[in-house]
């Protein structure tokens, strides 16, 4: 059931997207475009949403949890979450961002004012998640840099 709901969301997106491709998306005659861009294919959306999905966490973070948990059983509640709540999650942040055509913050005080602050905390959030990773890659590097000189 919420694997079908996901679909649909999905699909809606892309739909949304290949419409807008079509139609031309814009609406001010000023004299710098305000076109917006779009993906040249469904594919192209799919891959790029799933590598922002991803992430470098997942991606250092998933052979360490598979080894400590089993392995296989780690892999399919790890799966199942996605599917559960990050596909959906994701669609509807493309949903409003479509609908309200502004940023995160815009989006969200226009549905209550008191979601000024979520909005806000998802624009800081990229940036804390940048610093923690640029500690994470000099600890990399520092231990490449010491395998390779012994």
């Amino acid at each position: 059931m919420i694997f079908n709901c996901t679909v649909l969301i999905v699909q809606a997106l892309l739909e949304i997207n290949m419409n807008s491709q079509e139609k031309g998306s814009n609406k001010n005659n000023d004299l710098i475009s305000t076109e917006r861009e779009c993906f040249s294919s469904r594919l192209g959306f799919i891959l790029a949403a799933a590598g922002s999905a991803v992430g470098i966490g997942n991606l250092v973070g998933f052979p360490v949890n598979a080894a400590k948990n089993g392995g296989g059983a780690f892999l399919i509640i790890y799966a199942f979450f996605i599917v559960v709540i990050c596909l959906p999650v994701m669609a509807a942040e493309l949903v409003m961002g479509r609908k309200t055509e502004k940023g995160p913050v815009g989006a969200l005080s226009n549905q209550q004012p008191m979601w000024r602050a979520a909005g806000l905390i998802r624009v800081i959030t990229p940036f804390m998640i940048g610093v923690f990773y640029t500690v994470i890659s000099v600890w990399n590097l520092g231990y490449l840099i010491m395998a390779a000189v012994g």
